[in-house]
């Protein structure tokens, strides 16, 4: 039990002091917006370099994006499916609420304090075909939905590589694929920069926390219609999860932190950042609302995950 509580209660901390940090305006709206900055555009992205960059590359990688590439694809299939069972004013939303991780701002943090930051690499293969996905497949739909304008390949280049949590992904893929940062490392040179990493990448995980709990809201009208939505995700994720254990157990025999990351990426959130896109305040409320529901679920699961 001690076990589990030195593992929960430093989360469950940061949520706190996030929503305290909201709840009496300790910080503003601007003050949060200026840390998520600080997250997505320089923490976020070392890490994800350098987890990615350091990790082993083999055949097995790429089937593993191909894999998470094909179960996005039919998790938002599934969610057009879904659609029937909301009302016509939710029902635009519903395969946005059905597909995509939150990697970078739930899973990564939850795996690390789980496994160690040094094992990061684990579970950001699982993200790299969320995030191509995201860029080449949800955020056209999402246009498409919102503006009414198919966008160029262009746009979504421009797009995609405007993101630094993407350009820091695949400039780790790069030099991951390649061996160039883990043969970096061994020279004087990757000493320092090993040491520069670690200072900047340790402070990830509680401002990640504390951003959560501040932004998570709750609005009573709309709980029963946003439960609804999470229990059909956290289903259709659960049922996708097993075949992928299973194919990750096979492909790395032995490796109890990849199966981890596995379980841990199938309890996450979708994207937190998809309801930035959304117009219509009627459907960025609902992706909003039952994304806080869904992080209350994740955190539950996860309690469970530690005890395994």
């Amino acid at each position: 039990m001690l076990d589990i509580l030195k593992i929960i209660l430093p989360i469950l901390t940061m949520l706190l002091i996030g929503r305290m940090c909201g709840h009496f305006g300790f910080i503003s709206p601007e003050g949060i917006k200026n840390v998520k900055w600080l997250i997505t555009s320089i923490f976020l992205p070392v890490a994800l370099f350098h987890g990615i960059g350091t990790g082993s590359y083999s055949f097995y990688t790429a089937l593993v994006f191909v894999m998470m590439f094909v179960v996005e694809g039919i998790l938002l299939l599934g969610g057009f499916g879904l659609k029937r069972f909301f009302d016509e004013k939710r029902k635009p939303y519903v395969p946005f609420m059905m597909t995509i991780f939150e990697g970078g701002m739930l899973a990564y943090p939850l795996y690390m304090n789980l496994c160690g930051s040094e094992n990061l690499a684990k579970i950001a293969i699982l993200d790299i075909a969320n995030a191509v996905f995201c860029f080449v497949v949800l955020l056209p739909i999402i246009r498409v939905q919102e503006d009414g304008v198919q966008p160029t390949a262009g746009a979504l280049i421009k797009d995609a590589f405007s993101s630094p949590t993407f350009v820091g992904t695949m400039l780790g893929v790069v030099v991951g694929a390649t061996g160039l940062l883990n043969a970096f490392l061994q020279t004087p040179a990757g000493e320092v920069y090993q040491s520069i990493e670690s200072m900047v990448a340790a402070p990830l995980s509680p401002l990640i926390l504390i951003v959560l709990g501040y932004e998570m809201s709750f609005k009573a009208d709309l709980t029963k219609v946003c439960a609804k939505a999470v229990v059909l995700r956290f289903a259709m994720n659960m049922v996708l999860m097993i075949p992928v254990y299973f194919l990750i157990g096979l492909m790395f025999p032995g490796d109890k932190l990849a199966l981890t990351a596995v379980l841990i990426y199938f309890i996450a959130t979708p994207s937190l950042s998809i309801p930035t896109f959304i117009k219509k305040e009627e459907g960025a409320e609902f992706l909003s609302n039952s994304n806080s529901l869904f992080i209350i679920l994740t955190l539950a699961a996860y309690i469970v995950i530690a005890t395994l």
